[in-house]
């Protein structure tokens, strides 16, 4: 996981504080164990990338289905795996979708560290 490189979406200034804490806890409990973490800006082509192997996995809290729904098809069409941060298939999207995304071998260790983080959200 060390040489791994994974992307995500940065809350900006409007998104409410209830929102970004659980998103710092992710990126701060994944920071140590990881090459780098990227922010393109784009749910669709962050999720492309993934299955195309730039990146190893995403995560992302509070977007829409329409941002990432072309992406998680590209996604688990290219062997990955596409869930909310309770392992639960993403066919039915609430209107804000919680997303985390992997290869192979990288979904499991993504959701796992993005499980714990949310844990520890008061």
């Amino acid at each position: 996981m060390q040489e791994s490189v994974f992307a995500t979406g940065i809350p900006f200034a409007k998104v409410p504080a209830r929102q970004r804490l659980p998103f710092a806890r992710v990126m701060g409990n994944l920071m140590p164990r990881v090459a780098g973490i990227r922010r393109f800006g784009a749910a669709a082509l962050d999720l492309a990338w993934v299955a195309a192997g730039r990146y190893e996995g995403y995560w992302e809290f509070g977007i829409k289905p329409w941002d990432c729904a072309a992406g998680i098809l590209i996604v688990r069409e290219a062997g990955g795996q596409v869930t909310d941060p309770a392992g639960l298939d993403l066919d039915d999207m609430p209107d804000d979708v919680m997303i985390v995304a992997g290869n192979g071998n990288m979904h499991s260790k993504l959701l796992d560290i993005v499980a714990e983080s949310l844990k520890e959200t008061p």
